[in-house]
């Protein structure tokens, strides 16, 4: 976590690399198959499934100074194969995907396990086909449900049991790599509902969707909706915001604590990894009304332009724009001052 040592999986062993010197350290050294490793929050000790005693279950290792023996336990072993552990930020409960159809949540201290997602939301074909990610209070969970052979899409669980999965993106289009916000109030996802797709019909392009999960998120961005808050339903659609400004292949995403920087990198059809990063708090699409304008920013803040005022900053705008043909989109933008704040105008998406 704090980037001082790497974890990898080599030939079916676990070895943690120092990132300052290279000097590497072997953590497993078993007949059997380690796969599905990942640090604890303090950075202590690793999670990781190994196939030792036939099944898949999860193991833990204390790594310690890192001159004295690995000392292992075992945290799950389950008559079906585990896979994919997942310690919560605050290093109390491990969640894992039980027999390849339910997400269960381990209580690290007392054993207690209890059912975040139930039998019969997803159905797994092979590795890696669903993902998941705590929230940064510990409290949810997000997750992809479906299949990759009809549509996936993307629910909040509670990571206590005691609610059932609410949808957050269900709409018959493939939805996947969801995260959660820096706050913990929205979640973030990829998905193929504004893309090209290929052909074959197959996805091509995604882009990055967010859904404020509280009205008091979506309206403000400040924390007004106190510790124990509670996801609202109610309006979920109308929070829902694409923020990219075009479509693409994103290999990687975050959006940054500011909550208005979103970075990703993107797979270019030349096949090179681009860096991206796109400041959406003002990226903009003017939309008449009346006699002005009115700027959206994801539905976070608005500002009135005079239409003569915008008209000459969008032709402007025109020396600068470039037509990429691959995703049929323009780019290029201008800025101007408008109530006193800095504006982003943005073409999106070409006529």
């Amino acid at each position: 976590p704090d980037g001082r040592q790497v974890a990898i999986i080599a030939r079916g062993e676990v070895f943690v690399l120092s990132t300052a010197t290279g000097a590497t350290r072997r953590i497993t050294r078993t007949a059997a198959h380690e796969r599905d490793v990942s640090f604890a929050p303090d950075g202590r000790s690793l999670v990781y499934v190994s196939a030792r005693e036939g099944g898949m279950d999860i193991y833990e290792a204390a790594l310690g100074d890192g001159d004295g023996p690995v000392v292992e336990r075992k945290l799950v072993d389950a008559a079906g194969d585990v896979l994919y552990p997942k310690i919560s930020p605050d290093g109390r409960l491990l969640a894992y995907l039980a027999d390849r159809q339910s997400i269960q949540v381990l209580d690290r201290a007392s054993g207690r396990i209890v059912t975040a997602l139930p039998p019969g939301y997803f159905y797994s074909y092979e590795d890696d086909d669903m993902s998941y990610a705590w929230s940064p209070d510990s409290r949810w969970l997000t997750a992809t449900t479906g299949s990759i052979a009809t549509t996936l899409d993307v629910v909040l669980l509670d990571a206590s049991g005691r609610s059932p999965p609410m949808y957050v993106a269900h709409g018959g289009y493939q939805e996947g790599d969801p995260q959660f916000s820096p706050d913990g109030k929205a979640v973030l996802w990829a998905s193929a509902r504004e893309g090209l797709r290929e052909a074959d019909n197959n996805v091509a392009q995604l882009d990055i969707f967010m859904a404020w999960l509280t009205r008091a998120a979506f309206n403000t961005k400040a924390e007004t909706d106190g510790a124990a808050w509670q996801p609202q339903t109610a309006g979920l659609a109308q929070r829902t915001k694409r923020l990219t400004p075009y479509s693409l292949r994103p290999v990687f995403y975050r959006l940054l604590p500011d909550h208005e920087t979103l970075i990703l990198v993107d797979l270019a059809p030349n096949g090179r990894a681009v860096a991206r990063r796109f400041d959406f708090e003002y990226l903009a699409i003017a939309l008449p009304a009346g006699d002005t304008w009115d700027i959206s920013s994801a539905g976070a803040a608005e500002v009135t332009l005079d239409p003569k005022h915008l008209a000459g900053a969008l032709a402007a705008a025109q020396t600068t724009l470039e037509f990429d043909a691959y995703s049929r989109t323009y780019s290029g933008h201008r800025e101007l001052t408008a109530d006193g704040r800095t504006v982003r105008l943005v073409p999106l998406r070409a006529g």
